[in-house]
């Protein structure tokens, strides 16, 4: 633990790509003073422009920006099967000043670790052995979406989490995109009138190897890709699933594999909006931009720009463009936007922005989505998101 950091000791559980993505991410945040909240392209073109400039040479915070400077942590416990793995999150954490004891199971980890909080980054049928000891020992927990392979784990997930002093934090990380963040503002907004369709659309490079192609370890395609695009239309709906249907299968992998490489999906919601998403998993190339999103309402239409950081607004006789500045990283600065409210969150309290309910409701979208290919048939979502 380096002893100029202050803030929660963190042990990590899984040590994968993903993992030591999020050990950089929280280290960046841990680095910076303040965090702009600025949603405007800026004029250079050069990295960390301008905020670098403000952080270098400003005395005091600007309006726009969010004072993190209390925030900090550091890495205590790195827990994964592979030392490989063990070593490349080691070498991030060493390189940001801490030395953190490694483990290769989850029970020495919670047996002999020194943490106050968890971040849980294995595979996802992992997800619910890990974060389980975190939450019955009230620790302040992050876990990677999906939350689980199967709704029953969603439920164990709930019911910990509602009966644990820690704070739960499920990692939907579109959600603190700014550009899927104003889409949701002009459709509350009335922009486009009432809402009435939405469509999501995706083409890009198969998964890794790993255990992304075996159903029972990702919990399908839909879930493991597409839980991010069932928690959008959630988010922007406002309304609950009611059904779902979907057409897929393995069109090009179709070896050694049992997961689904294309769908076409349509969800029924409460309040009468349908929403569609399409897929395609095995594409040489991804598209640009990665999604291609749009939303129709009474008065107009919303769908994404010719680049992947801006929105099309059409009216009657209007057409609007609202752009933004890709802050850095993946998922057009997301995730970095992620980990400032995530270490925000729990050093500050408050709510996280995507809870296990949230979770287990995208993941009832996906899971039904899965079981209508399988079976063929329209599958009812519940109110308590179970499928029937």
């Amino acid at each position: 633990m380096s002893e100029s950091d202050a803030g929660p000791a963190i042990g990590l559980i899984g040590a994968g790509s993903r993992g030591v993505f999020h050990l950089e991410q929280l280290y960046e945040i841990v680095s910076r003073d303040y965090f702009e909240v600025w949603d405007k392209p800026w004029p250079a073109a050069k990295p960390g422009f301008p905020f670098g400039v403000y952080h270098d040479y400003a005395s005091e915070v600007p309006d726009w920006a969010t004072d993190i400077s209390h925030l900090g942590a550091s890495v205590t416990a790195v827990c994964d099967p592979s030392t490989d793995s063990q070593a490349r999150a080691v070498a991030v954490c060493e390189e940001h000043g801490d030395d953190p004891e490694t483990f290769e199971t989850i029970d020495a980890f919670y047996r002999d670790g020194e943490f106050d909080t968890v971040i849980v980054a294995s595979p996802n049928h992992t997800h619910t052995e890990a974060a389980l000891p975190a939450l019955e020992r009230d620790l302040d927990t992050f876990c990677e979406k999906p939350l689980a392979a199967t709704l029953a784990d969603h439920d164990r997930l709930i019911d910990a989490a509602d009966n644990s002093d820690g704070t739960f934090y499920v990692g939907f990380n579109l959600r603190h995109s700014q550009q899927y963040g104003k889409l949701r503002s002009l459709i509350q907004s009335g922009a486009i009138g009432r809402l009435g369709m939405l469509s999501a659309h995706e083409v890009r490079v198969p998964f890794p190897w790993g255990h992304y192609y075996t159903q029972d370890e990702s919990g399908g395609t839909l879930l493991e890709k597409d839980c991010h695009d069932f928690d959008l239309f959630n988010w922007y709906t406002e309304s609950d699933p009611v059904r779902v249907v979907a057409f897929g299968g393995q069109h090009v992998l179709d070896q050694g594999t049992d997961v689904n490489d294309h769908a076409t999906v349509i969800v029924e919601y409460a309040s009468g909006v349908k929403a569609t998403l399409e897929l395609c998993m095995y594409a040489p190339y991804t598209q640009p931009g990665d999604r291609v999103y749009a939303a129709r309402g009474t008065d107009g239409l919303v769908r994404s720009g010719r680049d992947s950081n801006s929105w099309e607004v059409f009216g009657w006789d209007t057409h609007d463009t609202y752009s933004f500045a890709n802050t850095g990283g993946e998922h057009g600065g997301a995730d970095i936007r992620l980990w400032k409210d995530v270490l925000q969150t729990f050093a500050d309290g408050g709510d996280p922005a995507a809870t296990a309910w949230d979770a287990k409701k995208a993941a009832a979208v996906a899971i039904g989505a899965e079981r209508s290919i399988a079976e063929g048939r329209i599958v009812e979502i519940d109110e308590r998101y179970d499928l029937h």
